[in-house]
């Protein structure tokens, strides 16, 4: 059996030095799949080369899918992303998920569905390597929890969302292209220690992307995911991603007692 190569892509957007961590979630899924070649090109942490970089990832004819993470600090780069990515490789399938798209995938594939072949909303950890292996299947792709095409936007769509986070393995960052280049090693490390809010703030989106029920790790899943960080990465900075950390003051103290000691 041939690999499927697939290439992910996390365009430049708010934060230049900041991987993005729902992509080191999909590369610790699918680095257990024998049969799938992967790349994530950080575009967001590469400032030089970039067009270079997303020119020469594969060839053309050697490339499955493309996967292409929003948010909404990247939002300004994808109408000129989509476009070269179309162009560079024209025999691929394109899909987008993310932040952003969670929020808003009904317009934004009525805006690019000429470039976007589907969107993915909800959580992608256990439903990744599904994708991947449907690609090439519509039927099939279209019973996969969290896919939607441009021509469904206007049904109702349910999404994956994973309560025992503690089953989840720790992002791979590894196979990011940035990482790569600088040795392994990472200046600054986003953490997640917990997913969705049970509030409902006018400014955040949060509980609208994550869902209001909180869920969260154990303490000792996120202090061996810290120790982790400063083993493999060498990092100094680390930067907690939570929609709400101090929501259990009981567990926060916990790992802030576990990480002194």
């Amino acid at each position: 059996m041939m690999n499927t190569n697939i290439l992910f892509i996390d365009p430049p957007g708010a934060y230049s030095k900041i991987v993005n961590t729902g992509l080191g979630y999909i590369a610790s899924s699918l680095r257990k799949k024998a049969d799938c070649n992967f790349k994530i090109l950080d575009l967001n942490s590469l400032e030089k080369e970039r067009e270079a970089v997303l020119r020469n990832a594969f060839a053309a004819t050697e490339l499955a899918g493309i996967g292409i993470s929003l948010n909404v600090g990247s939002m300004h780069a994808i109408p000129g992303l989509l476009q070269k990515v179309k162009q560079y490789y024209p025999y691929s399938r394109i899909f987008i998920g993310g932040s952003h798209v969670n929020l808003h995938y009904r317009k934004l594939l009525s805006d690019f569905g000429e470039l976007v072949d589907f969107a993915v909303i909800g959580e992608t950890e256990r439903t990744i390597c599904n994708i991947i292996e449907n690609l090439d299947n519509k039927e099939r792709l279209s019973m996969v929890s969290g896919i939607v095409f441009k021509e469904e936007i206007d049904k109702q769509h349910c999404c994956d969302r994973i309560d025992d986070l503690d089953t989840i393995d720790f992002p791979a960052y590894e196979h990011f292209e940035s990482v790569k280049r600088n040795q392994g090693r990472m200046e600054y490390y986003p953490i997640m220690t917990s997913r969705g809010c049970p509030y409902s703030c006018t400014f955040c989106a949060g509980p609208k992307i994550s869902g209001k029920k909180w869920r969260f790790r154990s303490p000792q899943s996120v202090v061996d995911e810290i120790e982790s960080a400063l083993k493999k990465y060498k990092t100094q900075n680390l930067e907690i991603f939570d929609d709400n950390f101090l929501l259990d003051k009981e567990r926060v103290m916990k790992i802030m007692e576990m990480v002194l000691k």
